[in-house]
């Protein structure tokens, strides 16, 4: 892979990076984090970064509405329109099993960073586009094309191949429906009485909710349904401004919660997920709360504030 310099790559440049910026030590649960800031000064292309992922070289890669950023341990190599990109607002990245960085805006281009290369894999030309959403599972990734039904699934070339949707998905509006790998969907409905895992060839397996479970009805509306992702067989919830993350398994036929007030110690304004070495982050505007394969919290880290100036811990 080249690389924005001959150096190697600092091996503590370490995932806290992507969660914080700031120059601090703190000791979180037995383990100490360094910190050190980072602004637009080193390089970054803007100081309003919306998250990261560290890669399997060991680069940690931020995205901005500014563009793409490639910390090496020692600096920051940007992407931008200029280098390929589509349009410099970016929110999300995944990396696949190649080692591409696949960068995820609102336009209509899907492309993927090698090396020092933005390639462009598919364009879509469909007046029905509404946006691409991508599936991670592991280091397997699909990407669904919202407003079309089409999956799209990368190759080791230049270009991506299209996998069929089951036809109860193409039926129904898109907000009844989650993608959570290459072949399978989430379905709600819209009487909230159940949830649906649907995949090809027929395949569906129903989870019952009952009339007493008004938290979990809550939670599944599309009305008050903020964010959700697929993470180990179990479908994580968050409402609109609502205090907890729920989750519920299809498989096991259980229920469970986060209460993102008590971690955090007040309820966050947005939320997003992370895939990273098995475990899933929690991001969110108070800090970062991660979760193993089995759903315990492993660890914390929340924005505190010192004369004024925002720290973690």
């Amino acid at each position: 892979m080249k690389t924005s310099t001959s150096k190697s790559i600092r091996p503590l440049v370490s995932l806290s990076l992507l969660c914080s910026l700031f120059l601090l030590s703190v000791v979180c649960k037995g383990q100490t984090y360094h910190f050190r800031q980072y602004t637009a000064n080193d390089g970054l292309p803007t100081n309003a970064v919306y998250g990261g992922l560290q890669d399997q070289r060991g680069f940690v890669w931020f995205y901005t509405e500014h563009g793409v950023s490639r910390f090496d341990g020692y600096q920051f190599r940007n992407f931008t329109v200029e280098d390929g990109l589509p349009v410099n607002d970016v929110w999300f990245l995944a990396e696949d099993q190649q080692g591409r960085i696949w960068v995820n805006t609102f336009s209509n281009k899907l492309v993927a960073i090698e090396g020092d290369s933005v390639k462009t894999y598919y364009e879509s030309t469909s007046p029905d586009f509404q946006r691409f959403e991508f599936i991670t599972n592991g280091e397997d990734i699909a990407i669904y094309e919202k407003g079309t039904a089409h999956l799209l699934i990368p190759d080791s070339c230049c270009s991506v191949q299209q996998l069929p949707v089951p036809e109860e998905i193409k039926s129904i509006p898109d907000y009844l429906y989650y993608p959570c790998s290459r072949d399978t969907f989430i379905r709600f409905h819209e009487e909230d009485t159940k949830v649906s895992r649907v995949a090809n060839e027929g395949f569906q397996e129903n989870y019952l909710i009952g009339k007493e479970d008004t938290k979990i009805r809550t939670w599944l509306n599309h009305k008050y349904r903020q964010s959700c992702t697929y993470w180990n067989g179990r479908l994580l919830v968050w409402p609109f401004q609502d205090s907890l993350l729920g989750y519920l398994s299809l498989q096991s036929d259980s229920i469970g919660s986060f209460n993102l007030s008590q971690i955090f110690g007040s309820q966050p304004e947005f939320l997003r997920y992370q895939r990273l070495h098995g475990q899933l982050q929690i991001q969110t505007n108070l800090g970062l709360f991660i979760i193993d394969e089995n759903m315990n919290g492993v660890d914390t880290l929340k924005e505190r504030r010192f004369n004024n100036c925002p720290i973690w811990a």
